[in-house]
This record gives structure tokens, C-alpha cells and sequence, in this order.
């Protein structure tokens, strides 16, 4: 028997423009191909 398992590993960090004030605005980014690890 073979059980083939494929899952993703995303990791993140946090980002924002003006923190901690009034009309801080954040964002995130995803990039995936088949060449990148």
C-alpha cells in the first residue's frame, strides 16, 4: 500500500504602516510556483 501525503508550509509575518496610530493600514503577499521551495 502507498499513501501519498502532499501539504503546504506557509509561514507569515506581520507588516503595518503607521502601527499603533489611527488609519494604520496592513497587507500580506502569497507566491507560489512549481520551481520554488
Amino acid at each position: 500500500m502507498v499513501i501519498k501525503v502532499e501539504y503546504t508550509v506557509a509561514y507569515s509575518d506581520g507588516c503595518c504602516f503607521g502601527n499603533g496610530h489611527s488609519g494604520s493600514k496592513g497587507g500580506y503577499g502569497v507566491y507560489w510556483d512549481d520551481d520554488h521551495p
